[in-house]
């Protein structure tokens, strides 16, 4: 009988510049990759075709189910980068039977967007969003890399290649 095998994410901890924010998340969006792209219109091609050029911008969101001081005070620094971690346990399941677990983890450099409105309800948890402009993401899974792109340094590395080697080469940075 030809099995299943499901890998499952569930829950996650926030980590805001090392610190440990434990049930205080209640989501995180991370970052979006999506190349920019650029039409070409050859004049002797059948047709125009999109060519990658770059990275398109990156943001993220947390949305925190508590009030803290210090992640306050991060959220209205505009000047200051913040180091974002994001840990996760991924499980793998085999014919309904969980067969192993593996850490996911998303390291995340980012300058916050906003100070954000404190929504209060009645006998709730508020709801605080913060957002941030992203510099650099890396994610890995069981330890290995998945991709590292750091837009200050000029990387983007997936699966171990340096995409942009020859570019930062011809560039002389």
């Amino acid at each position: 009988m030809a099995g299943t095998t499901i890998q499952t994410l569930y829950n996650a901890n926030v980590y805001l510049n090392g610190v440990s924010y434990a049930g205080q998340a209640e989501e995180v969006t991370l970052p979006n990759l999506k190349p920019k792209m650029a039409e070409h219109k050859p004049l002797s091609g059948l047709g125009a075709i999109d060519l990658t050029t770059g990275l398109d911008k990156m943001t993220m969101k947390i949305k925190w189910n508590s009030v803290d001081v210090d992640v306050m005070k991060q959220a209205a620094n505009f000047y200051s980068s913040s180091d974002i971690m994001i840990r996760a346990n991924s499980d793998t399941w085999e014919n309904g039977s969980k067969s192993g677990s593996v850490p996911v983890v998303a390291i995340i450099r980012g300058l916050s967007m906003n100070l954000p409105a404190i929504v209060l309800k009645h006998q709730d948890n508020p709801d605080i969003e913060t957002e941030f402009n992203v510099t650099g993401y890396k994610l890995l899974i069981d330890g290995e890399l998945v991709f590292d792109v750091d837009l200050f340094a000029q990387v983007y590395i997936v699966d171990g290649v340096d995409l942009l080697a020859d570019y930062r080469s011809n560039l002389g940075i």
